[in-house]
């Protein structure tokens, strides 16, 4: 591997406890007490043994990339999964808030006067790339390929310009229901089209993993639906071809993506209702047990894997925001849910605990139509959004608006009207982002992803896997990324 010039900014890549370039001051520091301090001078290989022992004990195995000025010293934290990487003197309080406001060539100065500047070295940069028309190819033609390909036909930056289904008859059907030019026989048809430059997997959640790599592995960008994948292992693995391939990978959140969830989070930073205590979010519909999926266990169905990812992402969200940081990880989970005769959990809810001192309740159903309302607790009042996840309930809603519930005061709503439907506009986030890999906060960041998905194993193995209601049965997370005793306390 080329050496680092000094005099220019280098990056830091760490990934499954391997330091690609240095060298670096560092120290790791575990909560269990585990440490290391030294320096890694070489520049051409794997870390020193004892690094990339600590690097794998505190992480699990895994670092997210991060890049930095040459020979700065560092401090690695671990808390409770993640990792924090901070160059001394850097502004934030995480290295994911504002990772991204540096464009390839171009050179800002923080607020504490240091400079970042990223170059085509970096993992985390894909290459230039001019502002035209972002070429999509989707995978899949169920309800979402449906709302996204009919929300891109009013963008002005992204375009369907493929589709490739479980069968040739369906892509073929569904390109002539939306007037695409064409439709791919295979998966490896779509990914051979060079117009297709991003990829939106919309297939069964059984299929994303295999889908994302194929897409990554093509030398396309990728936008999965949610969840990305089944669990926190293979969410891993994809990141980990993102960074090989140095393509862009976001998990398709959309509600991250609208701008009502940034005016909401400058209320909540403004002291809207002072110091925030508690969430109530829920995301529960009633379908038919006959309808496909969603009561399948052999096709990853339940109410967790579906929907509970939105409640979720959202609780660690507002956490972050008691904390300074883009998102934070619960430190307990307790857990309910209720299994129907397929086996799925039909009903959850959990109960998050973080050290701020915040805590989240989230509920996912698919047999009861619980709805989709969150509410935020404050010391001075509270925040209501009837529909946080979906504008309106509505794939191809234009409008959205929460309510501020002061004491003292009467309610105040704030609507955020859109020209583009939300569909469009995550799709546009997507073109915005590159040459880039990953999005801005509060989009959905690698980090973000794979702190989500650890706790959702936590929650899926809290539940179990019975047949009967279960309550509080507090276990190993699936993949053990989140380690849950029995008192379900997270170490």
């Amino acid at each position: 591997m080329a050496g680092v010039n000094a005099d220019r900014p280098a990056c830091l890549h760490l990934l499954l406890g391997r330091v690609e370039r240095g060298p670096f001051d560092a120290s790791i520091t575990c909560r269990d007490g585990v440490a290391f301090q030294g320096r890694n001078g070489d520049d051409r290989g794997p870390a020193p043994a004892p690094l990339d022992a600590a690097l794998r004990r505190a992480t699990a195995g895994f670092i997210l990339p991060w890049r930095m000025p040459a020979a700065r010293p560092l401090r690695v934290d671990t808390e409770y999964v993640n990792v924090h990487i901070v160059p001394k003197g850097y502004p934030f309080a995480s290295p994911w808030m504002g990772r991204h406001a540096y464009g390839a060539g171009e050179r800002a100065s923080s607020r504490s006067g240091t400079g970042l500047q990223t170059h085509n070295n970096s993992p985390l940069y894909g290459g230039l790339r001019e502002a035209v028309m972002l070429g999509f190819g989707v995978i899949g033609t169920g309800e979402i390929a449906r709302d996204f390909t009919r929300a891109l036909q009013g963008s002005q930056r992204c375009r369907v310009v493929n589709v490739a289904g479980t069968s040739a008859n369906k892509a073929r059907a569904f390109a002539a229901e939306w007037g695409l030019r064409a439709s791919s026989r295979t998966v490896e048809e779509l990914l051979e089209d060079r117009r297709v430059e991003a990829v939106y997997v919309a297939s069964p959640h059984s299929a994303h993993e295999q889908h994302a790599l194929a897409s990554l592995a093509a030398g396309k960008h990728v936008l999965c639906e949610k969840p990305l994948t089944l669990d926190a292992a293979s969410t891993q693995r994809v990141i980990a071809e993102a960074v090989r391939r140095r393509r862009f990978l976001m998990e398709g959140f959309m509600y991250r993506c609208h701008p009502m969830l940034r005016g909401l989070l400058e209320c909540l930073k403004g002291g809207a209702i002072g110091r925030i205590l508690h969430l109530r979010a829920d995301f529960g519909f009633r379908a038919s047990r006959g309808s496909g999926r969603l009561f399948n266990p052999e096709r990853s169905g339940g109410s967790v894997l579906d929907v509970g990812g939105y409640p979720v992402s959202f609780a660690r969200l507002l956490a972050g925001v008691t904390e300074d940081a883009p998102f934070a990880e619960p430190t307990r989970i307790s857990a309910w849910g209720r299994f129907g005769p397929t086996g799925v959990d039909e009903l959850a809810s959990a109960t998050l605990t973080f050290p701020s001192g915040f805590t989240a309740e989230v509920t996912s159903s698919i047999a009861y139509a619980i709805g989709t309302t969150a509410v935020i607790h404050g010391e001075r009042g509270f925040i209501v959004l009837p529909n946080p996840w979906i504008p309106g309930g509505d794939g191809q809603g234009r409008h959205n608006a929460f309510t501020i519930h002061r004491d003292g005061r009467e309610p105040k709503e704030l609507t955020f009207p859109t020209e583009n439907a939300v569909y469009a506009i995550e799709a546009e986030l997507v073109a915005d982002s590159l040459p880039m890999l990953e999005p801005e906060w509060p989009a959905m960041s690698w980090a973000d992803t794979l702190g989500n998905m650890q706790v959702m194993d936590a929650w899926r193995g809290a539940l179990g896997s019975g047949r009967r209601p279960v309550k509080s049965e507090v276990t190993r997370g699936i993949n053990a990324f989140l380690k849950v005793n029995q008192e379900g306390d997270l170490p």
